[in-house]
């Protein structure tokens, strides 16, 4: 017996390796807006983002009896997320599509932005920058709420690599951060 057999994930996902259709769409309620944030925090836009999210659930059934109850579902389930994303970011820098004007829009009525919008943009600007194995631990850790030694799986790298990244990505951060608000 796992230490995960008790996981109402794990009992979702055993069910849908069964057959159970119910089962699966309670794990795709639970984590679909979890994955779109994911991607979209990644560098996609939203739309790249509902496919790529569709995508990665699509995976994630098609994989289904792959999964043994191992590590957490949400562990399996965001491998699949960032192999899409590393696969579709290749597939973009072959045919050099550019969606970086999308993806840095900003609303049309500047004047009624709060600070907190402004500041919640910056980040969002300056998250884009990093590079995607600082961003990805940034984003799994703060947006996702995944603790360091669940990234270093879902990473396939060691523990102490993703609090490195982690440091680094702060540092990045704080700096693009500071250098957009003295502009």
């Amino acid at each position: 017996m796992s230490e995960y057999s008790n996981d109402e994930d794990v009992k979702w996902m055993l069910e849908a390796q069964k057959g159970d259709q119910i089962a699966f769409r309670k794990i795709v309620e639970k984590y679909q807006s979890s994955l779109l944030n994911f991607f979209y925090y990644m560098n996609a836009s939203r739309s790249e983002s509902e496919d790529l999210a569709q995508e990665s659930l699509l995976k994630l059934y098609l994989y289904r009896e792959k999964y043994t109850p191992t590590a957490k579902l949400s562990t399996f389930l965001f491998r699949i997320a960032r192999n899409t994303a590393i696969d579709y970011i290749r597939k973009k820098k072959a045919v050099s599509m550019s969606f970086e004007g999308d993806l840095l829009e900003s609303p049309d009525n500047k004047e009624y932005r709060t600070a907190e919008k402004d500041w919640q943009g910056s980040l969002e600007i300056a998250l884009k920058k990093l590079p995607e194995k600082l961003r990805s631990v940034v984003v799994m850790s703060y947006f996702e709420g995944l603790k360091q030694q669940e990234i270093a799986d879902i990473l396939e790298v060691p523990l102490g690599t993703v609090k490195s990244r982690m440091s680094f990505a702060m540092k990045q951060l704080k700096d693009l951060m500071e250098n957009n608000n003295a502009k």
